[in-house]
């Protein structure tokens, strides 16, 4: 397999070995990637590149396309593409959700190019001057693309357009940008009971989950399933339960997944942190973790007891305040939106 890199204006290439790496950033940039695969030449370098790209956290990571020919593993962010040369051609672009895509890379691929998205014009370069002639009503929109930001996952909100007094509005019948607040989108239907507030319940709830006022008798009905809370990582991060959720050091959706888990990648230096190690699985209105045959294993402790150790393919459920253990190293608690 032949790899080729198309860099334009503000964007940077690395190459070693197997990899190429492009990325939207300056030298500094690539001395630190030089710099981190030289110190760690027995790990996976893909792992390490994305280790360094997302140091600031995955909100922050720059747009970025990876292939690795020794792993075979293809990556994409943000405005980056891969061209595969197979006996078709076709583009691999960063998908619509979620903090970039991956996927293998098939025996049968000739050739693949990482190409960056539109160049950054440097300050006093020609193109700048001929926008500045330009009277203010016949400057494209276009000179200020609106850059998904992502978390853990969800689009959290686009780059503000420079000088404008206010956040763009979408356009007509075009999809709201979708704010990590915990209760969009709303999930697969399940029979549900609502409070006085009108949060949806699980059927045998006397309580309600949010607000925890007490839940009138009534007849269950068929609801769009809300989040079922949020996960905190000491990290500092978090997801909204609305879908299931896969942790790990490289995680992947399973083969036999019927819908797009959150991927949440969670840096491990050590690689004490298996590549895919756990999964958070919503099974109507419970959550259930999973573990997936980790090395360093998976710990659940309620609230108020103690760590339980979980054997490869076991799972236990959850409820607010519990606490998953990752190798001893990274931490997720359960919080239900709406209660402290």
């Amino acid at each position: 397999m032949e790899t080729r890199i198309e860099a334009g204006v503000g964007w940077i290439e690395v190459t070693r070995g197997g990899l190429s790496v492009l990325a939207k950033g300056d030298d500094a940039l690539r001395d630190r990637l030089i710099s981190a695969l030289e110190a760690a030449p027995e790990d996976d370098p893909v792992d390490v590149v994305t280790d360094e790209l997302t140091t600031g956290g995955v909100r922050r990571a720059p747009d970025f396309a990876i292939a690795d020919e020794g792993s075979r593993r293809l990556l994409v962010r943000g405005s980056a593409l891969a061209r595969v040369a197979g006996q078709a051609e076709r583009e691999v672009a960063a998908p619509a959700r979620g903090p970039w895509s991956e996927e293998d890379i098939d025996d049968g691929v000739a050739s693949v190019t990482l190409v960056g998205g539109e160049p950054e014009v440097p300050a006093g370069h020609p193109e700048h001057a001929a926008e500045d002639d330009q009277a203010p009503e016949e400057q494209s929109e276009a000179a200020y693309p609106e850059h998904p930001q992502f978390h853990d996952g969800h689009l959290i909100s686009p780059l503000l357009v420079p000088g404008a007094e206010e956040e763009p509005q979408p356009e007509q019948g075009a999809e709201e940008p979708h704010h990590d607040t915990g209760d969009l989108p709303a999930g697969p239907m399940v029979l549900a009971v609502s409070c006085s507030q009108g949060h949806p319940n699980p059927p045998d709830a006397s309580n309600c989950r949010v607000c925890r006022e007490a839940v009138p008798e009534q007849q269950a009905q068929m609801t769009a399933r809300p989040s079922l809370g949020v996960l905190h990582l000491s990290t500092g991060e978090s997801v909204t339960l609305d879908r299931d959720v896969r942790l790990g050091r490289a995680p992947k959706a399973g083969e036999d997944a019927t819908s797009e888990p959150h991927l949440i990648r969670i840096s491990s230096p050590e690689n004490e942190i298996s590549r895919t190690h756990a999964e958070v699985v919503l099974d109507g209105w419970r959550v259930l973790v999973r573990d997936l045959g980790s090395t360093n294993g998976t710990f659940v402790t309620a609230p108020g007891g103690t760590p339980e150790a979980l054997q490869a393919g076991q799972e236990v459920a959850i409820g607010p305040g519990a606490t998953i253990t990752l190798a001893d190293r990274v931490s997720l608690v359960l919080e239900v939106a709406g209660q402290e």
